[in-house]
Protein backbone atom coordinates (compact mmCIF):
# COMPACT_ATOMS: atom_id res chain seq x y z
CA UNK A 1 0.00 0.00 0.00
CA UNK A 2 3.05 2.76 1.11
CA UNK A 3 5.01 1.69 -2.32
CA UNK A 4 1.76 2.62 -4.36
CA UNK A 5 0.81 5.37 -2.76
CA UNK A 6 4.73 6.50 -2.87
CA UNK A 7 4.64 5.87 -6.74
CA UNK A 8 1.28 7.87 -7.26
CA UNK A 9 3.10 10.76 -5.76
CA UNK A 10 6.33 10.14 -7.19
CA UNK A 11 8.32 10.21 -3.53
CA UNK A 12 10.68 7.65 -2.68
CA UNK A 13 9.29 4.89 0.28
CA UNK A 14 12.54 6.44 2.65
CA UNK A 15 11.09 9.99 2.33
CA UNK A 16 7.55 9.18 2.89
CA UNK A 17 9.11 7.14 6.53
CA UNK A 18 11.24 10.61 7.02
CA UNK A 19 7.93 12.55 6.28
CA UNK A 20 6.08 10.40 8.98
CA UNK A 21 8.47 10.38 11.36
CA UNK A 22 8.61 14.25 11.41
CA UNK A 23 5.26 14.99 10.63
CA UNK A 24 3.13 11.82 11.74
CA UNK A 25 2.15 12.80 14.95
CA UNK A 26 0.79 16.72 14.05
CA UNK A 27 -2.55 17.35 13.44
CA UNK A 28 -3.60 18.79 10.11
CA UNK A 29 -3.46 22.59 11.17
CA UNK A 30 -0.60 22.36 12.71
CA UNK A 31 1.16 21.55 9.96
CA UNK A 32 -0.67 24.09 8.42
CA UNK A 33 0.92 26.72 10.83
CA UNK A 34 4.47 25.31 10.12
CA UNK A 35 3.86 25.41 6.01
CA UNK A 36 2.65 28.87 6.90
CA UNK A 37 6.12 29.88 8.92
CA UNK A 38 8.26 28.04 6.12
CA UNK A 39 6.52 30.64 3.45
CA UNK A 40 6.82 33.80 6.05
CA UNK A 41 10.72 32.96 6.41
CA UNK A 42 11.54 32.86 2.90
CA UNK A 43 9.52 35.85 2.22
CA UNK A 44 11.65 37.56 5.90
CA UNK A 45 14.94 36.42 3.79
CA UNK A 46 13.96 38.05 0.66
CA UNK A 47 13.08 41.42 2.47
CA UNK A 48 16.61 41.10 4.35
CA UNK A 49 18.26 40.70 1.35
CA UNK A 50 16.94 43.29 -0.93
CA UNK A 51 18.12 45.23 2.24
CA UNK A 52 21.06 44.54 2.34
CA UNK A 53 22.06 44.00 -1.53
CA UNK A 54 22.32 47.75 -2.53
CA UNK A 55 24.55 47.98 0.87
CA UNK A 56 27.14 45.19 -0.37
CA UNK A 57 27.09 46.55 -3.94
CA UNK A 58 28.26 50.24 -2.72
CA UNK A 59 30.50 48.59 -0.94
CA UNK A 60 32.03 46.47 -3.21
CA UNK A 61 32.33 49.33 -5.85
CA UNK A 62 34.41 51.57 -2.86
Amino acid sequence: MIKQVCQEYGISEVTYYNWKGKFGGMEELNIRYLCDLKILRGCLQTSVWNIKSPKIMLENIS
